[in-house]
């Protein structure tokens, strides 16, 4: 039994090159792994998810090969060999908030809690605390 195609050009790309990053794009269920150096990387990307893929790109990340040719109809995007990677739909959502404005919202909410704790059972700070 012969490997697939996806496979042997898979094994080509990455023949005699190292894993150098390992990174998730955005925030999504997608990791990029890159193997080698600058002009000479191919990152081959994985999508953790129901209709999700394997790709294979070059350092420019237009897509060499992959396993499940698809189109996104929520972006309306074409995922296809010679297209490519929007790397752009993956980025950080905005909504929601970074370390600092997770703290101040969870450590502003404890303190409402507590005068709504206090007022409402008659708890002393002390005893609160």
């Amino acid at each position: 039994m012969f490997p697939s195609p996806f496979s042997m050009k898979f094994h080509k790309l990455i023949r005699q090159k190292r894993l150098e990053d390992v990174r998730q794009i955005g925030m999504d269920r997608v990791v990029d792994l890159r193997f080698g150096n600058e002009d000479r990387a191919c990152h081959v990307i994985i999508e953790l998810y129901n209709r999700g893929s394997v790709l294979l790109t070059d350092h420019n990340y237009t897509i060499l090969n992959i396993l499940r040719p698809r189109t996104d109809k929520d972006y309306d995007v074409k995922f296809t060999v010679r297209g490519r990677y929007p790397l752009e739909l993956g980025q950080y959502d905005k909504r929601i908030p970074d370390g600092e404005r997770a703290h101040s919202l969870v450590h502003g909410q404890a303190k409402q809690h507590f005068f709504w704790l206090q007022r409402v059972h008659w708890i002393s700070e002390m005893a609160f605390f």
